[in-house]
């Protein structure tokens, strides 16, 4: 997680979170988590988890009745949220048309670029946008089988996307489906 820096500090990612919540769900109940797909509904981090020579450690607690979770960090609570398994998850076709004009106009390089001027100084394990288009509602991200970075891969493509050059750590996910 080293290369997960942002403004001068290692951050615990969002995306980790979202991946420790749907590991524990899945070790809980007796699942193969790449095998499992799950929702995760209202997900809020309320504190940044700074990594640093000390070792970390995150609590999950689940709340069985309704599908309710919380990272803890010692006492405090770092994020929570809801998870399920849906029950007929339609994730929307990813061949999605974009217009002749909407062409790959920027490589990794200039992407991770211009991340590292707003204050995002990702290392190689986070530097999974191979080419993005100039408004950046088009990228190819890498698969490196860890959700981990992908995921945040994601969100980097938003943060890209944003104008201006203010930074943004990301706090609150509506609704997330993945189906490995």
């Amino acid at each position: 997680m080293v290369d997960h820096c942002i403004d001068g500090r290692v951050l615990y990612p969002f995306a980790g979170h979202v991946v420790l919540a749907w590991k524990t769900y899945c070790k809980v109940r007796n699942l193969e988590y790449l095998k499992t797909p799950i929702c995760i509904e209202n997900m809020s981090v309320y504190r940044a988890t700074i990594l640093g020579q000390q070792a970390v450690k995150l609590d999950v607690d689940f709340s069985a009745g309704n599908g309710t979770f919380e990272i803890m960090e010692g006492d405090q609570l770092a994020a929570c949220g809801k998870i399920s398994i849906p029950e007929n998850l339609k994730i929307p076709s990813t061949t999605a048309a974009f217009p002749i004009t909407d062409r790959f106009a920027m490589t990794g390089a200039e992407v991770y670029k211009e991340l590292r001027l707003r204050g995002y100084d990702y290392g190689p394990h986070f530097r999974s946008i191979q080419k993005a288009s100039e408004d950046c509602r088009r990228t190819e991200i890498a698969w490196s089988d860890n959700f981990v970075p992908y995921i945040d891969a994601l969100l980097q493509a938003y943060l890209i996307s944003e104008k201006g050059d203010s930074l943004h750590l990301p706090v609150r996910l509506r609704y997330l489906a993945i189906d490995p």
